[in-house]
């Protein structure tokens, strides 16, 4: 039996939901699509929605092992936490102060010399680990986290189990004060996790893994004091050469002053009254009075794509969805969008781009040549300075981790983007869209890294699915997931496909900026270009009830199908497919229609409508 295989079902009869894992080639490069260049390598999950795909079932266990032979072998630590140490030095002092450790609970040594401790807790959150002095220890993997287990290998060297086979963890009520203690026979402190380090002291070293926020804190206490941005750029570089170890590289100390200067010169200086009053100004955000806010004027939008007025649909925090079903044509709509944001064109024709801007798409699905092709199609004539602003990105991306968050943070800062791509959403995390909760840590996580670059965010997603003989679903309801999704857009353009064959409908269900509501559009597709020409779709597309039930009536007693009847209302309304069969439902739903199946119609299942007899 492959011992991977085995080892995973070791762990599920010892109660552990374990998960597959990518795996690395003998120099250390991932075997996922990034290879070399992956920033996880042999370590983030094989299935599409990582942590939420473990499990203990053993058929499913040994399907992923047959696909995946090679694959590492991870476990959850909701319950049985991990200590994990990384730094050697500390492991190695743990292990000679107390022997027995490896006999007490599983201990397993890691590739890089670290070690991992378990710990049965359930319920302790995940957290960093930082010694006293500044250096970090590592991570407490807790809830909704993992970590990879024995026989995984990174390169030539593997995990390795210094216990027994299998040695029930110790129940502890708090395992970072079992670690403090076990820390304290070594003569080493384990630092609060709930405190922030000021990093006040110039003179202190801090080594790798606190220098960003060392500098972010010295940058904090700079500018209060008024310093102007060109010193306070220099005496920041200053700082990063004399107490870090090694230094931050220039782009990112430079991307930290910029963070500083363009949030913190937005801020009006208010002076102190009274006992707080300090020597000079401070720079704070002002307190603002209801007479404040009648009265004011509001700040310049800055736009990224306009609505035709004075108002906007992506401003450039904002966020936006282009939604629909899958494969109704999402991604063609975002590379065009892509090209007219970096070309500063009109998107479809009809919306202004009032400047160019440097777009990073992320592609999360499809093939690599796919890709290529439709990338030729559309940007096959535009000039070197246009291209050059847009820049795409295939890959896999797991914003519910943080080395996922750490890599479109690289990506943004790497390429200076001031739009983001990413296609699908529902690709780029594990967390469960349908709750409000979880939702709520998937926005959060994009606003972050919105607020952190300055950028405008637009996804692809997808229309939730229907229940037989729901209402049509109007504005953002269409959109999949809680509705704190909805509520947390600017935009969002939904498309459907209209019964003329390469024409999609287009509906603009949210535009939060927008000086008014825009009009829905009739997207005529050129498969050659990949381009669309837009025309206003007419408002007769509301489908009337003497509409349908004008042509049942003619029907008579047998009745009409349903594909007949979609088919005359269409063309008399001129409304979509789905707009008509929405209402077809609600009117059987309401008993004014008898849906039926014809005698000729069985095989098929084909559904026929005729009138109620007491209408007839």
């Amino acid at each position: 039996m492959n011992p991977r295989l085995e080892a995973a079902l070791a762990r599920v009869r010892e109660g552990a939901y374990v998960i597959p894992i990518w795996w690395t080639d003998a120099d250390g490069g991932c075997a996922c699509p990034k290879g070399v260049r992956c920033a996880s390598a042999g370590k983030h999950p094989l299935t599409a929605r990582g942590l939420k795909d473990a499990s203990r079932e053993p058929n499913t266990i040994r399907r992923w092992w047959a696909e995946w032979p090679n694959a590492n072998l991870a476990v959850r630590t909701d319950e049985d936490v991990r200590v994990d140490i990384d730094l050697v030095d500390a492991g190695d002092a743990l292990l000679a102060a107390d022997p027995e450790l490896p006999f007490l609970t599983e201990v397993v040594r890691t590739p890089k010399g670290g070690l991992h401790i378990a710990l049965r807790c359930p319920g302790t959150r995940t957290s960093k680990l930082n010694l006293g002095d500044g250096r970090v220890l590592g991570d407490l993997k807790a809830r909704d986290a993992y970590v990879l287990v024995a026989p995984s290998r990174i390169g030539t060297r593997g995990y390795e189990l210094l216990s027994p086979e299998w040695i029930e963890p110790p129940a502890v009520a708090d395992p970072l004060a079992w670690l403090a203690e076990r820390l304290r026979l070594c003569g080493l402190t384990l630092r609060d996790a709930a405190r922030t380090p000021a990093y006040r002291d110039v003179d202190a070293t801090v080594a790798e893994g606190s220098r960003h926020d060392a500098l972010k804190s010295h940058a904090g206490l700079l500018w209060v004091e008024g310093i102007s941005p060109a010193a306070f750029t220099a005496a920041l570089h200053a700082i990063n050469k004399t107490i870090c170890e090694p230094p931050l590289p220039r782009d990112e100390v430079a991307a930290i002053t910029r963070h500083f200067v363009s949030r913190r010169e937005q801020r009006q200086p208010v002076a102190y009254i009274g006992r707080l009053e300090p020597d000079g100004t401070r720079y704070v955000t002002p307190v603002q009075s209801l007479d404040d806010w009648l009265d004011g004027d509001d700040p310049p939008l800055d736009v990224v794509l306009g609505d035709g007025k004075d108002g906007a649909i992506l401003p450039i925090d904002g966020k936006g969805f282009v939604a629909g079903s899958t494969g109704i044509g999402k991604t063609n709509i975002l590379l065009r969008l892509g090209r007219c944001l970096a070309e500063g064109t009109p998107f479809l024709g009809k919306f202004p781009v009032p400047q160019p801007r440097v777009v990073l798409h992320v592609a999360l699905e499809g093939s690599r040549r796919g890709m290529r092709r439709r990338l030729r199609k559309v940007w096959s004539d535009a000039p070197a300075e246009v291209r050059g602003r847009y820049f795409l990105e295939f890959t896999q991306l797991n914003l519910s981790t943080p080395e996922g968050v750490d890599e479109l943070n690289r990506l943004i800062t790497a390429t200076r983007a001031e739009v983001v791509i990413i296609d699908p959403l529902r690709n780029a995390h594990t967390w469960d869209e349908n709750d409000s909760r979880e939702t709520a840590l998937l926005t959060s996580t994009l606003d972050g890294i919105i607020a952190r670059h300055c950028c405008a965010l637009i996804a692809a997603h997808h229309d939730r699915k229907k229940p037989p003989l729901a209402k049509r679903d109007s504005g953002t309801d269409r959109i999949r997931g809680s509705t704190a999704l909805a509520g947390w857009l600017s935009f969002c353009l939904s498309v459907e496909k209209d019964r003329t064959p390469d024409t999609l409908i287009g509906e603009w269900t949210k535009v939060r900026d927008a000086e008014e509501g825009l009009s829905d559009l009739l997207l005529a597709f050129d498969r050659e270009t990949l381009d669309y020409v837009a025309t206003e779709r007419t408002p007769a597309s509301k489908v009337g009830d003497d509409d349908i039930l004008t042509p049942v009536f003619h029907a008579g007693s047998e009745g009409i199908r349903k594909k007949e009847l979609v088919e005359i209302v269409r063309q008399a309304t001129g409304a979509g497919d789905r707009t008509v069969q929405d209402r077809i439902r609600d009117l059987a739903k309401d008993h004014r229609l008898t849906e039926f199946i014809a005698d000729d119609d069985r095989a098929k299942r084909a559904k026929s409508y005729r009138l109620p007899e007491e209408n007839e």
